[in-house]
């Protein structure tokens, strides 16, 4: 009997010292000094705690290991780390994780920088959310989704990117982020910018649209007040009601060939926008469009008839006061194919010479037809 008491002892003390090894050799991949830590997504874990000697983030750091997406979370289903969100200061996420969990660090106050491996392809709705003293987000440039909200309200946040590789952002991915600064570039793979995916973002001061972009919604530029340029895509379409209304130091506005209307307070309140351009396929112009806009220059692709007949609302008396430039462009050149052949020659040597055989070809083909030849 006291020797199958001694074997049991042995054994509970060996599993302890195995599950003691183990739960070590977690904390010491994660390369920090671990407090706590737990499982954030199938093949996800969390660790938090401070980084070991020699690194610059030796506050308190959540760091998200593993292979595969995070989970996403909700008011309903918190993260484990709830009770550690007032002392988180820096997120790390490494590589081999694939996503940002919805809500993952939404509400964390003292957090100030978010680093992101060259995995990560999405950021969930209100990952970052409410974040007021967030300062940096590294994004990765193959990231391909930013959901809605995941920046609202990151009041300090003033140095991120817009990766090129984009193709989503969610509505009011990055409104009241008050101190975003600089020039914004929105991808062409992005066919829509989303209501209020910029709203408030006071310090903007350039906007760069690649072609590709079909739709800005509505308010999504509105209330950037220090938004002094931007640069719209031959490919947009639709402006949504307020879309870059209060938009104080604009000062000028080129809208591009195939936008037949615009909306409502789309411009309202740029009371420093004197310049505007537009082409004839503008049909109409909605109640308070410029509504406060010192226009004084307008140039307008299309001929003094056709301008005479697009329907300008109420509250758009800076374009009543304007002085106009009627620009008639030229219709292309109607592409003639070749009628033996069916095809467009060039105008190169060799398109030339083609172009005159098959003429010679085309007689006689004309010719024997009339002879009755076969």
């Amino acid at each position: 009997m006291k020797r199958t008491t001694k074997l049991l002892a042995l054994l509970l003390a060996a599993l302890l010292m195995a599950s003691t090894f183990s739960a070590a050799y977690a904390v010491e991949i994660a390369g920090y000094v671990v407090s706590d830590h737990g499982d954030c997504g199938s093949g996800v874990k969390w660790y938090f705690g401070k980084a070991k000697a020699g690194s610059s983030l030796t506050s308190d750091t959540m760091v998200i290991e593993g292979k595969g997406a995070m989970t996403d979370f909700s008011l309903i289903n918190v993260p484990q780390w709830v009770k550690l969100k007032e002392k988180i200061m820096h997120v790390v996420v490494r590589d081999g994780v694939t996503s940002v969990g919805a809500y993952a660090f939404a509400d964390c106050p003292l957090l100030r920088d978010v680093t992101l491996a060259d995995s990560v392809r999405s950021i969930g709705d209100g990952a970052f959310k409410n974040c007021d003293n967030l300062q940096k987000a590294n994004l990765p440039q193959e990231m391909t989704t930013i959901g809605a909200g995941a920046f609202s309200s990151c009041r300090s946040l003033a140095d991120t990117n817009i990766p090129a590789s984009l193709k989503s952002i969610g509505e009011g991915a990055f409104q009241n982020c008050w101190s975003l600064q600089g020039e914004i570039i929105i991808p062409g793979a992005v066919s829509t910018i989303p209501s209020f995916a910029f709203f408030n973002c006071h310090a903007i001061s350039m906007l760069t649209v690649k072609n590709g972009v079909r739709s800005i919604e509505s308010g999504a530029f509105s209330q950037c007040y220090n938004l002094k340029s931007i640069s719209l895509p031959s490919s947009l379409r639709f402006l949504g009601v307020s879309s870059f209304s209060d938009c104080w130091s604009l000062s000028k506005v080129d809208l591009p060939n195939g936008i037949t209307s615009i909306p409502a307070s789309a411009f309202a309140g740029c009371r420093s926008l004197s310049e505007l351009s537009l082409y004839k396929s503008v049909t109409f112009i909605d109640d308070g469009a410029f509504s406060g806009c010192p226009i004084s220059k307008v140039t307008y692709y299309g001929t003094s008839e056709e301008w005479e007949r697009v329907w300008v609302g109420e509250h758009n008396d800076g374009l009543e006061k304007a002085q106009y430039s009627f620009v008639t462009l030229e219709e292309p050149a109607a592409v003639k194919t070749c009628d033996y052949c069916g095809k467009v020659h060039d105008d190169s040597f060799i398109g030339k010479l083609t172009s005159f055989f098959h003429k010679i070809l085309l007689f006689f083909k004309k010719a024997l037809s009339f002879l009755g030849v076969k």
